[in-house]
């Protein structure tokens, strides 16, 4: 009898978590050409903005069993920035249900055209059961040129497309990684090493003195995220924008990072210092700020992560309450 009734309850909950992810988020068979919506992203600092967006279409098939929303993003800050490095994840809203992650445009473009990863393949983000992660510790020594050749582990490498190409692919968006501590030289070593990756390298900085206190902020769609890949004297970092967050469970990007798959890495709260617009694709420059917990799926898809520990020494190692 007892048992009966646990399997009863547990039916009644999950019929009860579906119905209410039903409503928090629109899958493409619903979504039409014409339709109105809300981008949400960080331009500066930490306040989430609300960018008005419009279905342009649905593009089945571009990439291997992927459908891909077509969308046009509008307003002062689009006409300024148009669709930039670091808003790679930005959740984007229909009739208040969030319906996928910018993650996809063109570069040279007159006008804002973006494609989104919908969010029903964001949700599977982490479901091989390898969300263990793993934890791969990088020490780069004493010297900032020569450990430059222990990263090559860390990205894809892929031919290097010619400038007439990429006017003509719709590509994922480049996300913005910050090296910091290392000396010209080693950063363009490091360049070197990465041609055609999906990194965008940049050299970045701390957050200054100047800053207001942002140690209350907390991970929420629209809000930006950064992946620490090395923390320290000197430091890597990729920037992009939270899609969701369901309980503990983090999703952002809407794209791999290094599509590493089952990752290990610490995972902050970001703030953004400006938005650097350029006639190919502007970009977003930020610092982590907090570590607030661990990625550890690197997806076609988009990455995702846990709230509440953090790696160390390849053991997870609780956050602080405080």
């Amino acid at each position: 009898m007892v048992r009966h009734l646990v399997t009863a309850l547990t039916v009644l909950m999950a019929a009860s978590a579906s119905a209410q992810q039903s409503g928090r988020y629109m899958p493409v068979s619903d979504v039409k050409p014409g339709m109105q919506g809300l981008c949400r992203t960080v331009v500066t600092g930490t306040k989430i903005e609300s960018i008005p967006i419009e279905v342009v279409g649905l593009i089945r098939g571009m990439r291997p069993g992927q459908t891909m929303i077509l969308v046009r993003l509008k307003g002062p800050l689009i006409e300024k920035y148009r669709v930039a490095q670091g808003m790679s994840g930005s959740p984007i809203y229909i009739n208040g249900r969030i319906v996928g992650a910018l993650a996809f445009s063109w570069p040279f473009t007159n006008e804002a055209l973006a494609g989104l990863t919908p969010i029903e393949d964001m949700l599977k983000l982490g479901a091989n059961g390898q969300n263990a992660g793993r934890s791969d510790a990088v020490d780069l020594g004493a010297s900032l040129v020569d450990p430059v050749a222990r990263t090559d582990r860390w990205f894809e490498r892929v031919e290097t497309a010619r400038p007439d190409d990429r006017n003509r692919v719709f590509e994922q968006l480049p996300l913005p990684f910050c090296v910091n501590g290392f000396t010209p030289e080693g950063l363009r070593e490091l360049s070197r090493r990465m041609p055609g990756s999906r990194l965008s390298m940049l050299q970045g900085g701390g957050l200054g003195a100047n800053v207001e206190d942002v140690q209350g902020l907390k991970l929420e769609p629209g809000s930006s995220v950064c992946i620490e890949v090395v923390r320290g004297d000197l430091s890597a970092y990729g920037i992009g924008t939270v899609t969701d967050v369901i309980g503990d469970r983090v999703l952002a990007m809407g794209h791999p990072m290094t599509n590493g798959g089952s990752v290990n890495l610490l995972m902050s709260t970001g703030y953004v210092q400006a938005t650097v617009s350029r006639q190919d694709v502007s970009f977003k420059l930020g610092s982590p700020v907090k570590p607030v917990g661990t990625v550890l799926a690197d997806e076609n898809t988009g990455v995702m992560g846990r709230l509440g520990a953090i790696p160390k020494d390849r053991k997870s190692t609780r956050l602080n309450s405080s």
